[in-house]
């Protein structure tokens, strides 16, 4: 099954549950069913890592009183979603947990656990829809800005759009998080890798020449952050 965004075909958007396979989860992922949403479930976060990897979902939905697991573990995989996943998270919390949650983690919502069905899709279409973005296992899509991530494709109101591989790279790294900012070493590090020796200079050679492809006066997508770096703006 498929939906169309921007006038291409493009598969469901996938939405990450971690919790326990209870009735009340299940009842949520039959609520997240149909329409433009796939639901997965993961009972163990080495289970959701790997659907991180193979599925590409767009949100996370983590349960942090998941059993088995402890508080650090659950801490450190829903830092992983923040800063190297890069994908929006929601946490789930039993009332207790509320007052005391650690909101440093970068948490993009909450809800109370067990979930409502209802009120779930309602909190994940909001998340959605922020960032004026679909983002899919294969596209991000950017009003008239499309990356096709499976075939390194890119294009801007229905028009091919030719990048070298890394600035392909660069903007892929920056769409996949519309609205965070980063540094020009964190951006170095993502795209070019540990063992470039290059200065932060590069960033800015590559960025000029990627805006001067994708941007025009109808069309800004890269907004520079004084003293800080870059992010890709989320609206």
């Amino acid at each position: 099954m498929a939906v169309s965004i921007n006038g291409k075909e493009n598969q469901l958007t996938r939405v990450l549950v971690i919790a326990r396979e209870d009735p009340s989860t299940l009842n949520l992922i039959s609520g997240l069913s149909g329409g433009d949403l796939h639901p997965l479930l993961a009972t163990t976060v080495v289970r959701a890592l790997r659907l991180c990897e193979t599925e590409s979902p767009s949100i996370v939905v983590l349960d942090f009183s998941l059993p088995m697991h402890t508080d650090v573990q659950l801490k450190e995989f829903a830092k992983s979603c923040k800063s190297s996943l890069h994908i929006p998270l929601i946490a789930l919390l039993s009332v207790d947990k509320m007052a005391n949650f650690d909101f440093t983690l970068g948490v993009e919502d909450i809800m109370s656990a067990p979930p409502e069905a209802t009120e779930a899709l309602a909190r994940i279409k909001q998340l959605l829809s922020k960032t004026h973005a679909h983002v899919s296992k294969n596209v991000l899509s950017f009003r008239d800005l499309v990356i096709d991530t499976e075939r390194y494709e890119v294009s801007l109101a229905g028009e091919s759009v030719e990048l070298t591989f890394k600035e392909y790279e660069l903007l892929k790294f920056l769409a996949a998080s519309p609205g965070r900012v980063f540094t020009r070493e964190v951006m170095l590090n993502k795209v070019w890798g540990y063992d470039y020796f290059g200065g932060t200079r590069t960033v800015d050679v590559h960025v000029r020449r990627l805006r001067s492809k994708i941007e025009d006066a109808g069309h800004t997508f890269i907004d520079t952050v004084r003293n800080v770096g870059y992010r890709f703006k989320d609206k």
